[in-house]
């Protein structure tokens, strides 16, 4: 690829041809297709429970993440109770589940994006005060007290396990299905 140039020894390099993007084919090819992608999700869509209730003004209720109740978040990601009342992983579904045993007004956004994590989606805004003032659950006087109810709750959701044990399964298959592959002779002798 190089070549030296008379006397001196300067080098010089000769130009290679820019290889084509292989993206290029693909998008052109789906340009001719005309293949529509999806639409992105609405991010203010939500959905409230009990749903009979129409619009409401969610705004002045609390927001719960599920990163205020993760074990394995560290308080500076967003964990806001101690770790002996936090739970594993928890999702937006399980949030929800806890408000609707405690027959609290919630709604479900699930596709708003944690700020501190944008990957992580999902938040819950629940109303712990009814609208005369008094508390809508006996147990629950603040934020901080719905969020230890929620991480001790959680652990104990049907849906909670049924996803664990599928998660489990998957995992246990995938392990299965790169040992069938390492078959074969080890050395040659």
């Amino acid at each position: 690829n190089y070549k030296k140039m008379g006397k001196s020894n300067r080098v010089v390099m000769k130009q290679q041809k820019q290889p084509q993007n292989p993206m290029a084919a693909m998008m052109k090819s789906l340009e001719e297709e005309n293949l529509e992608l999806p639409p992105l999700p609405d991010k203010t869509q939500s959905y409230l429970w009990p749903g009979n209730q129409g619009v409401m003004n969610t705004l002045s209720w609390i927001t719960v993440w599920p990163n205020y109740i993760d074990k394995g978040k560290k308080n500076s990601e967003g964990r806001r109770i101690p770790k002996k009342f936090a739970c594993d992983i928890p999702i937006v579904i399980e949030l929800s589940a806890v408000c609707q045993t405690l027959n609290l007004w919630h709604a479900l956004e699930p596709f708003k994006g944690y700020p501190r994590e944008p990957y992580v989606l999902g938040r819950v805004r629940v109303r712990i005060f009814l609208p005369d003032g008094s508390l809508a659950h006996p147990e629950i006087s603040n934020k901080n007290d719905l969020l230890k109810k929620m991480g001790t709750m959680i652990p104990s959701l049907k849906i909670r396990k049924e996803r664990l044990e599928a998660i489990k399964a998957d995992e246990k298959s995938k392990k299965e299905g790169n040992q069938s592959k390492k078959k074969g002779k080890k050395g040659k002798s």
